[in-house]
């Protein structure tokens, strides 16, 4: 990866995408997600589904023109498994359960989205 790629992540998650190999924008759940992938506008966003208005956050980037084309990501630590249904639709392009317990998951799969960028 040539260029360094930027991650709008919620800040609960913000140790688990914080490498040397991406840029961490962390950011508190709620309004300033949408604010902040407007200014940043990063190559990936990474929501907590945990938070009560994480699926529709995710609703709303998706609806709007501007961040449609960014892919997302819904982390739950606490979510059900039957949630993974409604991440797909409201837009989520992934949905990963408890993330700190495989953290190695997470970062295969955000390579993955990555490599298809560069496709």
């Amino acid at each position: 990866m040539s260029a360094t790629k930027s991650i709008l992540v919620d800040e609960c998650f913000k140790s688990l995408v914080q490498t040397t190999e991406y840029r961490a924008i962390s950011v508190v759940a709620g309004r300033q997600i949408i604010e902040k992938a407007l200014e940043y506008q990063p190559d990936l966003i990474v929501l907590n589904a945990d938070q009560p208005d994480g699926f529709e956050l995710c609703q709303q980037l998706k609806h709007d023109s501007r961040l449609k084309p960014i892919p997302i990501i819904l982390l739950g630590k606490e979510t059900p498994l039957t949630n993974a249904i409604l991440a797909y639709k409201v837009g989520a392009d992934h949905f990963l359960i408890n993330p700190d317990n495989n953290p190695s998951a997470l970062t295969n799969l955000i390579e993955d989205i990555f490599s298809r960028q560069l496709i």
